[in-house]
């Protein structure tokens, strides 16, 4: 490795100015995300199963359709078209009805949904299908809500090429049958992902629950109690939050039950016990009915990692393929290019609101569908509609001062925030930077893969117009046959 380089330092995926001469705490891990190379030279070679290490989960899918149709590494559509094809269906059932929001539409989802299966042509272009006798569906809204979770904005990237996502087409042409179009590539990025994680410290955490009436004001008891006894200056982090509302005369106690979750992380386990012991100390004059979850072993210390995403050049990675004995090396790509950044912009056109005419006041999700994802301590949504008018509505609707809005009180001003359209498809997305802290493995968000964002912003309630209401709404009709 070049030492003295000036990418030797690896900077931040996407913090400008950082690098990882920031990273505290004993390295554990750096994985390179590789593309398809070694699986095409394992191919070629004869092998009939390849164990990849940390490649991009679509390069597979990538690789084995390139290496059938014979491709060469500079056909950037053909390579992008199965790019995105692998992405589809990198997440198995996600594409045929799995963490789908209109789930209500699909018939038989008690069974687990088939996972999917491509077919790639030589043109690039693909046809997202399952087995026939398999449960779920494969429709435009099931491909959509797979192809629009955990993607960074309209440039798809990868080691071998950059997919372009704005002009995607999705065609229902059969049952069951999804066709892909429209994706365009260019050549790829010097640098990929490097995944680093270190050793930070010590966490656990403790539900007590909280029941009935004047559930704010027992829980601002709670922290009062616990701040003011323990040494904060002893914990990097302490989480305090309630999940759930009681409503107004709850028919069951369960019904009326909001949990208190404390999630605490410290530099030592001991501090973490001491925390603990503080809690235990206070709870018998702490606020009526307080009680815990009685499983304890959420409160024994346990180490976590902290993620670190950095850019690594490809150049500086060899890449090898192993086959029975024999070592063949994978030659550096022919071209690349830099990579500036994703674009964001706010509505490509812009219709007034008020020509949509009169509305009502109902969850945006009786309109609209979403899906949401992880992309390390950042987040993405994506939402879309079905009609071109509603479309019209939506992008006009929803700029990124409208989300902020939708987030409420999850929103933070240090977030950052970014926004593209895939007209053909009726998408407008989102990326909330920082908003999942530095990654699951280290935040104390609960929801830490951001799968339910998605569900949330469909669950506020905003303006939407009347005439869209009376159309089926999300989940109200039957997917598998009324999209053909």
């Amino acid at each position: 490795m070049k030492e003295d380089s000036d990418t030797a330092m690896f900077p931040h995926l996407d913090i400008k100015g950082l690098d990882i001469r920031s990273i505290e705490g004993k390295l554990l891990s750096a994985n390179a995300y590789i593309g398809m190379g070694g699986i095409i030279a394992a191919l070629n070679e004869g092998a009939q199963v390849i164990i990849c290490g940390r490649c991009c989960d679509a390069s597979p899918l990538m690789a084995l359709a390139a290496w059938w149709h014979g491709w060469n590494e500079t056909e950037y559509d053909k390579l992008a078209s199965s790019l995105v094809t692998g992405h589809i269906v990198e997440c198995g059932p996600y594409a045929t009805g799995g963490n789908f929001c209109g789930f209500k539409a699909i018939k038989n989802l008690h069974k687990v949904p088939g996972f999917p299966i491509a077919e790639v042509y030589a043109d690039g272009t693909s046809i997202i299908t399952k087995h026939e006798g398999t449960y779920g569906a494969v429709t435009v809204d099931t491909v959509t809500a797979q192809l629009v979770y955990e993607i960074q904005g309209p440039k798809y990237l990868n080691p071998d090429v950059v997919a372009a996502l704005e002009g995607i087409k999705l065609e229902q042409v059969g049952k069951d049958r999804v066709r892909l179009s429209g994706i365009r590539g260019s050549p790829p990025p010097p640098t990929t992902k490097l995944a680093i994680y270190s050793l930070r410290g010590y966490q656990a955490e403790l539900t007590l629950f909280a029941v009935g009436l004047d559930i704010k004001e027992k829980v601002e008891l709670q922290k009062a109690q616990v701040l003011g006894a323990v040494d904060r200056s002893k914990y990097s982090t302490i989480s305090i939050h309630t999940y759930g509302t009681c409503p107004e005369n709850p028919e069951s106690q369960n019904d009326g039950t909001v949990a208190i979750r404390h999630f605490i992380q410290a530099p030592t386990g001991e501090a973490i016990l001491e925390f603990w012991k503080t809690l235990y100390g206070i709870i018998m004059g702490g606020y009526a009915g307080v009680h815990a979850n009685m499983d304890m072993r959420t409160t024994q210390p346990k180490p976590y990692m902290e993620y670190f995403p950095a850019l690594i050049p490809q150049d500086l990675i060899a890449v090898k393929a192993h086959v029975e004995g024999k070592v063949i090396p994978v030659s550096p790509l022919s071209r690349t290019e830099p990579f500036y950044g994703q674009e964001s912009y706010g509505p490509k056109t812009v219709t007034d609101l008020n020509s949509f005419g009169p509305t009502d006041k109902v969850p945006l999700g009786k309109l609209v569908y979403a899906r949401s994802g992880d992309k390390g301590g950042n987040a993405n949504v994506g939402l879309w509609v079905h009609q071109d008018d509603e479309f019209q509505w939506l992008q006009s609707f929803l700029t990124i001062e409208r989300f902020q809005l939708l987030l409420g009180k999850d929103h933070k001003p240090d977030f950052r925030y970014a926004r593209f359209e895939m007209p053909e498809i009726r998408v407008v997305h989102f990326v909330v930077y920082g908003i999942l802290e530095k990654g699951v493995s280290s935040s104390s968000v609960i929801d830490g893969l951001a799968k339910s964002l998605g569900e949330f912003v469909r669950a506020r309630v905003v303006d939407v117009p009347r005439r869209f209401l009376g159309r089926p709404g999300v989940g109200e009709e039957e997917v598998v046959e009324a999209r053909l």
